[in-house]
């Protein structure tokens, strides 16, 4: 939960992501365009605070303007920019995203580029590439079916050593195209308030999309933690259903799970602009350490499915999958 203590020109955000309490302090003219674009990356707000004590503060971030310098001291950081107000948001949310990541790592606690579904206890996560159709494959599956819950669109935070789903980024994106022909029989259009007569064919472009909730579509949202049952890489849609199960271990599945627990710390805040912060090598080599380390651990321990093909095939074979595994547990028991 964010808290908002004002001093001349600057703002402290003192929040707790996942009992992590960090004081950040920032120029105040950016604090509403920080705070919008760091809760789409971060968790940040009162449901995670309820599992988790708040302690003292344990990392403190201060942005500054100045000449550009980076200093990182055990748990402070201070950061000096002279860029304008969009180019300082974005490095911010970048700085703020890594010293996180690596605040959570001490802990155990690992996030991971993935959308994620529910079903009772268990979760599935779906990784890929951009592109891929991960949010799309996920938020389907909620719509076609609303006993199903809706983990994450794009990152979920994993507890290393129980290895359970202890929460998922809630907000997503859907593209424009996707709601008005993948989703039309859900009639998401409307609910979006997406005019499909003004919109001419082919104009829209392929990262013009809508930020949404589970709350906003009506679709389930998951109970934490779950338990982690099984990893799903999803392939090129395509129109014909493949699926094969990987073997324990595999460098692909490796390169792919690592792929998806670097992508916060190295390659999404990047996207937004191109963030101007030189880390110190020592503290970008030891995070991703910890990083390829839960990687290798995670290949080897959950199972592991690629699949490929339509949305609505891809989306029926997760469902059965995750269903499946719930009441062979109920049997056993």
């Amino acid at each position: 939960m964010i808290k908002y203590f004002s001093k001349k020109q600057t703002t402290t955000l003192d929040l707790n992501l996942l009992g992590v309490r960090t004081a950040i302090t920032i120029p105040a003219k950016i604090e509403d365009h920080f705070n919008d674009q760091l809760t789409k990356y971060l968790p940040i707000c009162e449901e995670t605070s309820q599992n988790y004590k708040i302690s003292e503060v344990q990392l403190k971030i201060n942005i500054r303007q100045g000449n550009p310098r980076l200093r990182i001291d055990d748990d402070t950081a201070t950061f000096y920019s002279n860029s304008n107000t969009k180019t300082l948001v974005v490095d911010s949310v970048f700085l703020v995203s890594k010293l996180l990541e690596k605040a959570l790592n001490k802990k155990g606690i690992f996030s991971l580029h993935a959308s994620g579904l529910s079903y009772g206890e268990n979760g599935v996560l779906i990784v890929g590439p951009t592109g891929s159709g991960k949010t799309t494959t996920a938020v389907f599956t909620c719509l076609q079916d609303k006993t199903i819950g809706h983990v994450s669109g794009n990152r979920v935070f994993l507890d290393s050593n129980s290895h359970e789903i202890i929460y998922g980024i809630d907000r997503f994106s859907l593209r424009k195209t996707s709601i008005l022909n993948e989703f039309k029989r859900f009639h998401v259009a409307k609910r979006v308030g997406l005019n499909t007569n003004n919109i001419a064919k082919g104009q829209l472009a392929h990262a013009d999309k809508v930020s949404l909730t589970s709350a906003y579509l009506g679709i389930k949202r998951a109970k934490f933690p779950l338990k982690l049952e099984r990893i799903i890489i999803i392939q090129k849609m395509d129109n014909e259903l493949v699926t094969f199960d990987a073997r324990k271990g595999g460098n692909t599945e490796l390169l792919t799970v690592y792929s998806a627990l670097t992508e916060f710390s190295e390659r999404v805040p990047c996207m937004m602009v191109g963030p101007k912060i030189l880390f110190p090598e020592v503290f970008g080599e030891q995070l991703k350490a910890k990083q390829l380390r839960f990687a290798v651990e995670l290949t080897k321990t959950i199972p592991i499915t690629y699949v490929g093909g339509g949305l609505m095939e891809i989306s029926k074979f997760i469902e059965n999958k995750i269903k499946a595994q719930q009441i062979w547990k109920i049997r056993r028991s």
